[in-house]
């Protein structure tokens, strides 16, 4: 999710409105839910580091930055080779070979088991802009789409900005029955697709083997589309609940299943989180579905990364002991992240959602809203921002009730979540005696 303008808005809409078309207004004004991205812009002109101790914590953004090092070394290598064909066009989905490679690694790693081609395999220009024509294929301008919620805040803009798609979250209860539940949903609002992710964002939390099944049958009984974001697959630190890909299920799925399954069912991933390089602006898509593929070959024109990006990722994939080598590595360091911040909030006293993947902490502050309302959420988180710290408001997560905020604990280093969550603390102390 690229950083807009501080307030949200294009520099001076106002006086210039009547140059766009409703489709040029609605992208300027498609971001402004997105709330907590207001205070960025200042933040980064001051901050943190083992250097300047008082400089603000932006825990908003989800990005990976544990890893950097790691990737400058073997980026800083350079091309092995510069092969001809990046000079000229490439194919609408991404070059051959690079497809080829992200399907050895996909099979690799967080998809064992499947055996990919790279005919199944879209590269284009970000996983955002995956979803977005993905969705510019399979949806038609007002369709609904359910997400589980809380979801990750972007999804809106995502959805909204070119498609003219409707999200409808999807308030579930994982101690009664998911298709149940489903049913009734659909019954309200009929949505043609419905998007998990999985790790969640922003929760960190696995979907279970039987969970995902349950969605894949779901779906393809009521012939719903089911788009499986796989953004932080290979960002599964803790194994303390099975982890599998819904193309895992497809794999192993009975032929009748199996059939329509290919129809409706397509997974996202990416370099962006798990290799936190989300400025190269690398996405897939993997699906069977030969008609997406199809519209894609032509789609995939407006939006394909630059040669010179695909060949260093292919060559990069291609350097097996590499790709082990750093998972292995960043794993150890979100799991690092992870405990130095469940730390200082256990000591703080402030509960959360225990994670085993993706980038996240969800931590539940409902005791210290002044009351059950979004603005008293928004003041609370107000006065976190004073403190020179950016959380995610769970409004924008679309959480079911106010008090919830996600914190993104890869985007700095442990000592500034320490940092963090002391400035809240003493915070929220000097608060109660006052």
């Amino acid at each position: 999710m690229a950083i807009p303008c501080a307030n949200g808005d294009a520099p001076g809409l106002g006086a210039h409105a009547k140059s766009l078309s409703d489709r040029g207004k609605n992208a300027n004004v498609a971001l402004l839910p997105m709330t907590y991205f207001a205070p960025i812009a200042d933040m980064l002109k001051n901050l943190w580091t083992p250097g300047n101790r008082s400089g603000c914590l932006i825990l908003a953004v989800a990005e990976n930055r544990l890893s950097t090092d790691l990737l400058a070394q073997k980026l800083c290598g350079g091309l092995q080779t510069i092969p001809d064909d990046i000079y000229g066009y490439p194919l609408g989905r991404g070059m051959l070979r690079l497809r080829s490679s992200l399907a050895q690694y996909a099979q690799r790693t967080f998809m064992k088991g499947v055996q990919l081609h790279a005919d199944d395999i879209t590269v284009l220009a970000g996983c955002g802009c995956v979803l977005d024509l993905l969705l510019f294929c399979i949806a038609a301008d007002g369709d609904l789409v359910g997400i589980p919620a809380p979801y990750y805040p972007a999804f809106d803009n995502d959805l909204k900005v070119r498609c003219g798609l409707e999200p409808v979250p999807l308030y579930l209860d994982s101690s009664k029955p998911l298709s149940k539940q489903l049913d009734a949903m659909w019954d309200a609002r009929k949505f043609k697709v419905l998007i998990i992710t999985n790790p969640n964002n922003p929760t960190g939390e696995v979907i279970q083997r039987a969970t995902l099944l349950e969605y894949l049958h779901w779906c393809c009984r009521n012939g719903v589309h089911l788009v499986s974001d796989e953004i932080y697959a290979n960002s599964v630190f803790r194994k303390a609940e099975e982890s599998v890909s819904l193309a895992s299920l497809l794999e192993e799925s009975e032929p009748e299943l199996k059939l329509q399954a290919q129809a409706l069912c397509h997974i996202v991933f990416g370099l962006s989180k798990d290799w936190g390089i989300s400025g190269m602006r690398v996405g897939c898509l993997y699906t069977h579905n030969t008609a997406v593929t199809g519209a894609l070959d032509n789609l995939g024109y407006f939006a394909m990364p630059s040669t010179l990006i695909q060949e260093t990722a292919h060559q990069m994939l291609e350097d097996q002991d590499f790709v082990d080598s750093y998972i292995a590595e960043n794993l150890r360091r979100l799991d690092a992240s992870y405990s130095a911040l469940t730390g200082a909030l256990d000591t703080a006293g402030i509960p959360y959602t225990p994670a085993t993947g993706a980038i996240f902490l969800w931590i539940d502050m409902r005791k210290y809203v002044s009351e059950p309302t979004w603005q008293a959420e928004r003041q609370l988180w107000q006065e976190i921002v004073d403190l020179g710290v950016l959380l995610t408001p769970g409004k924008d997560c679309h959480a079911q009730e106010p008090g919830f905020f996600r914190i993104c604990y890869a985007a700095v280093p442990t000592e500034g979540l320490v940092e963090a969550v002391r400035r809240i603390h003493a915070h929220l102390q000097q608060r109660s005696t006052s």
